[in-house]
């Protein structure tokens, strides 16, 4: 019977196997876990550390600025004529 892992068990797997610095299939075999369920821990892993937490505080000056906080304390100074889509992936790549 195969053992079932809680989701805290699963996440620590994925992070230990990122930290390993091994192939999926040699970590798996060495932690007496299938190879298809330790790829399916990561892709969650990943998933839960891309959902950004909490807000983005955005401080709109009455000049032509815009100033962009992230919650790690990152400042995002914005000019007249920038991208939003592009400020959006800078934004979610440093959350």
């Amino acid at each position: 019977m195969r053992k079932r892992r809680t989701a805290t068990e699963r996440k620590a797997m994925a992070r230990a196997w990122m930290a390993s610095g091994q192939t999926q299939r040699a970590f798996a075999e060495a932690a007496g876990v299938r190879c298809g369920s330790l790829q399916r821990w990561i892709k969650e892993a990943r998933a839960d550390e891309a959902t950004p937490v909490g807000f983005v505080e955005v401080i709109s000056p009455a000049g032509p600025e815009v100033v962009v906080v992230v919650p790690s304390g990152v400042r995002v100074e914005l000019r007249r004529g920038f991208v939003a889509e592009e400020v959006g992936r800078l934004v979610a790549a440093l959350c």
